[in-house]
């Protein structure tokens, strides 16, 4: 009886949730203000981001503040969501913060390879303190290479990141390895909460849902790589996530092996990701890979029973809107015309 309550109040909490997602009218205002402090004006007042702003005076609101209390944003809502889960043993839902420490990790290297770890201190989401499984603070002191080890030795993460360790006499990370390596075990992980706590329908629309973001990390992978790095198809084959997606192993084989990103495309436009391709409005590959996990996970919200499957879907849904409002805040604060902007967005 409880697991039927528990399950009944997440599906119709993550719908209702839903419903208060911004608009493209709302999207269209955002578009044509002046400045990061209009926008934050905009969203306190007019939309449902006004409880999540409170603590700041849109006047004097900087970027750094906007952005983090939305994305802190983000993980409230998750919270917010599991108050409804009376079983606790549900591990499945663990899977977010594990998503959440992997982005962090990444980001640490990022700073280290351009010597800017000082300011990872400002964008720390202090809000995750009490949910991460490492020392966060330690995270944002680490220096080099080691320091970020001795972060993570205790955690599942450390002989994955201990792969990469540069080699001697070099202080650059591969990041593009370690990235794929982190998500591989991610997704492994997530695939096996599925398997031991769901059956039937359930675990089905779950491997799909994360089956379909497997193809769209890979897609928007391969093409990066082959348009601004020129990897051969051998290097991309080895930096593709190793867990079973959606696609077909002979699809996946076409868009590695496409001599071109013009070729790839044009494999793409064959796939379920083609209807989602404008050729007119094309200037990232996030243009197609975006829009086909928003209407995939918009359409799972829809239409599922299962309240994993909506929880999971509802936070795919969020993080795209939650992007959407930073591009919207980056358009605006370089003065990048609106047409440009709209292009990015979801």
């Amino acid at each position: 009886m409880l697991d039927s309550l528990s399950n009944k109040a997440i599906l119709t909490k993550a719908r209702a949730m839903y419903g208060k997602r911004l608009t493209s009218e709302d999207y269209n205002e955002m578009m044509r203000m002046q400045s990061v402090n209009d926008i934050t004006a905009y969203l306190k007042n007019e939309t449902w981001y006004g409880d999540v702003l409170a603590p700041i005076s849109e006047s004097t609101a900087h970027r750094g503040q906007v952005e983090n209390l939305i994305r802190r944003s983000v993980i409230e809502r998750y919270t917010k969501l599991l108050r409804y889960d009376f079983s606790k043993g549900n591990s499945f839902y663990s899977y977010l913060i594990i998503r959440s420490e992997i982005i962090l990790v990444l980001s640490c290297m990022r700073m280290l390879n351009s010597h800017s770890s000082d300011e990872f201190i400002i964008t720390l989401p202090t809000y995750m303190i009490r949910y991460a499984s490492f020392d966060l603070m330690g995270l944002a002191k680490a220096r080099s290479y080691d320091d970020l080890l001795r972060v993570v030795e205790h955690t599942e993460y450390y002989d994955i990141i201990k792969a990469y360790r540069p080699k001697k006499g070099s202080e650059y990370i591969d990041l593009i390895g370690c990235e794929s390596a982190l998500m591989t075990y991610y997704y492994q992980k997530v695939y096996a909460l599925i398997k031991k706590d769901y059956g039937g329908d359930t675990r089905k629309q779950l491997e799909d849902l994360f089956g379909s973001e497997i193809d769209i990390r890979n897609v928007s992978l391969i093409y990066r790589l082959k348009r601004y790095y020129r990897y051969k198809p051998d290097q991309i084959r080895a930096l593709l996530i190793k867990a079973p997606g959606k696609m077909t192993a002979r699809l996946l084989t076409e868009l590695v092996d496409a001599a071109n990103p013009k070729a790839f495309i044009a494999v793409l436009k064959r796939t379920p990701f083609g209807r989602f391709y404008d050729g007119e409005r094309f200037t990232h590959i996030e243009n197609v890979t975006d829009k086909t996990s928003y209407h995939t996970n918009a359409k799972l919200l829809r239409f599922t029973i299962e309240a994993p499957v909506a929880l999971a879907a509802y936070m795919n849904c969020i993080d795209l809107e939650v992007e959407n409002i930073f591009c919207i805040i980056e358009g605006v604060r370089y003065q990048v015309p609106v047409e440009e902007i709209d292009r990015l967005l979801v």
